[in-house]
Order: C-alpha cells, then structure tokens, then sequence
C-alpha cells in the first residue's frame, strides 16, 4: 500500500518498496485466480456493451423528445 501511495504521489508519501517476485508466485500460480481474471475479463466486456447500448437509446430518446417538445401542432 505505502508503494502505491509513493508512486501515486510521485514520491510525496508513501515509501519506494520492491516486493519480492517469491511474493507473486503462488498468486500467479493460482488456477481460482487466473479463473477469476479471465471471468472478470468476460463480464467487463459485457458490462461496457450494455453501457454504450444504454447511451445509444438515451441518445435517441432524448432526440426522440426535443423533437416532440419542438413540434409545432
């Protein structure tokens, strides 16, 4: 935690720490982890589709309803 505050700080606070590659190797190793990336990956990718099909219809409903205000009977 005090690396990434050093680095997000660009040195302001935290301390410049190295971690130790031992200390990565059973996470790496780690079939459940690499399972949960992949799975994260996958729901993202839906998750940002979704998004940007909710923009593109609030998109054309809001055009949809300027148009209708704007009408003149």
């Amino acid at each position: 935690m005090k690396n990434f505050e050093f680095n997000a700080s660009q040195g302001q606070s935290g301390d410049a720490t190295l971690l130790p590659e031992d200390y990565f190797n059973a996470y790496l190793k780690s079939q459940s982890l690499k399972n949960g990336f992949v799975l994260a990956v996958l729901e993202l990718n839906t998750l940002n589709k979704q998004m940007r099909d909710m923009i593109s219809m609030s998109q054309t409903l809001i055009v949809t309803i300027e148009q209708e205000i704007n009408r003149e009977d």
